[in-house]
């Protein structure tokens, strides 16, 4: 499917040239915004043409690809080929991880009255927001260091295991997000052992 700024595009119809458009793939490598990570970048390629992929977001179990036509037109039902910006993929994963390992770090030095609030992480910078009832001392903000620099340096493998919900809340130690909605079957991410298990 096609979403234009105009709605649907019908069989027949065509989005040219600069158009900004939404595309909807029956399979996609690009990973959509969620859990604070951001979106992929890159670009679908179809027969004369390009789309430059500036958000990926997903919907009702649908993932909207949107960007601009950099080159050529696209109708429903032209064969594409995505081509995700992987180079850009690498350096987002690894703060992806690290909010986890942080929030593991955060409650093992603040105790059960630390809770996330929020994340973003992009190749540049992860930002990890999180509730608690005062601020942390120089010592606390020590101790997380400490605990997440462990952490890296111990080199912890970072594996993830697709699971039914309720056999993920069982899993020992593991966190989710207060008042975030998970699916099932949900993604459970462990950074080693005892590192940090969401």
């Amino acid at each position: 499917a096609i979403f234009t700024s105009d709605g649907f595009l019908e069989e027949g119809e065509v989005a040219e040239n600069g158009s900004v458009v939404g595309l909807v793939l029956d399979k996609s490598s690009f990973y959509p915004e969620a859990g604070g990570q951001d979106a992929d970048l890159g670009t679908i390629s179809f027969e004369g043409g390009e789309l430059v992929i500036n958000d990926v977001q997903a919907y009702g179990g649908y993932v909207l690809h949107s960007g601009v036509i950099s080159e050529g037109s696209i109708s429903v039902g032209s064969a594409v080929e995505c081509r995700v910006d992987y180079d850009r993929r690498r350096d987002v994963a690894p703060n992806h991880s690290m909010t986890h390992v942080l929030n593991a770090a955060l409650r093992e030095v603040l105790g059960e009255g630390c809770d996330q609030r929020g994340s973003q992480c992009n190749d540049e910078k992860l930002r990890f927001d999180f509730s608690h009832k005062k601020a942390m001392t120089a010592a606390q903000l020590k101790d997380a260091e400490a605990y997440v620099r462990d952490a890296i340096d111990r080199s912890l493998p970072v594996t993830a295991e697709v699971m039914p919900l309720d056999d993920a809340k069982a899993v020992p130690g593991v966190r989710a997000m207060f008042g975030e909605v998970y699916p099932d079957p949900v993604r459970v991410v462990r950074v080693g052992d005892d590192a940090s298990v969401e």
